[in-house]
């Protein structure tokens, strides 16, 4: 009998492993965790952020022909009650109003920023052009692509019917291609921060040059990230042909 038990339910975690659209009349008041792993591979869960990151280091990485945005730092992850982390993780969840999602995640699926990023702002060392001396803010100049996880939390795990500026990915993410002076913390909450690995391609949050400058060469630039009252900078090189 527990047998059959077991397996019915199961079959009906599985059911529910492939819709990211639920409304809140799907949902009940059991925000419980539940740690059991399906065959799959796949958590069932009362979150839908797997894990966030608490930034201690920002850097600019270029890898597969594009310029990453790699931010690390401690890692709190919700779908692990025994871990020391977890507390802190489930009031980040409780922060963004993630504590009753009724699908399920792949673990490291879903990791996020903890907190917004406020500002982002770049320079160079040099006259970039006529309009962007050496010292002078590229915010036109450079645009970041990434995902926010925020909207469709907000929304009761459901795209909003309005998005403006972004695009759904079908997946609970928004995707954003922004200018750097456009972003704020009312934009870039809970964005998704990727495990940096060597050769992945389309993973955010990326950087795009919008323009060329005036000259061919070699150019140096600072970024600087504006996350939770701290700033981070960082400096990198990139060669325009």
């Amino acid at each position: 009998m527990k047998k059959i038990l077991f397996l019915a339910f199961v079959a009906f975690a599985l059911c529910g492993c492939g819709d990211t659209s639920n409304t809140l009349e799907d949902k009940t008041d059991d925000t419980r965790h539940n740690e059991e792993i399906i065959e799959t591979g796949v958590w069932a869960s009362s979150f839908f952020v797997t894990e966030f990151v608490v930034p201690s280091k920002v850097e600019v990485a270029y890898d597969a022909g594009q310029h990453w945005l790699k931010i690390t730092g401690d890692e709190y992850i919700t779908l692990d009650k025994n871990a020391q982390s977890f507390k802190q993780a489930v009031e980040f969840a409780e922060l963004y109003g993630d504590t009753s999602y009724t699908g399920c995640v792949h673990p490291g699926l879903n990791r996020a920023l903890a907190y917004p990023i406020d500002d982002i702002t770049i320079y160079c060392e040099k006259d970039f052009d006529a309009e962007h001396p050496a010292g002078e803010p590229l915010d036109d100049v450079v645009k970041l692509e990434f995902k926010s996880f925020y909207e469709f939390i907000k929304n009761g795990y459901q795209y909003p019917k309005d998005i403006s500026l972004g695009t759904p990915d079908n997946e609970g993410a928004i995707d954003y291609t922004l200018s750097l002076g456009d972003i704020d913390a009312t934009l870039a909450t809970l964005v998704h921060i990727h495990p940096f690995r060597s050769q992945l391609i389309n993973v955010t949050p990326l950087l795009h040059f919008a323009s060329q400058p005036a000259e061919a060469g070699e150019y140096a630039f600072t970024l600087a990230v504006e996350i939770n009252g701290e700033t981070f900078e960082t400096t990198f090189t990139h060669t325009f042909e």
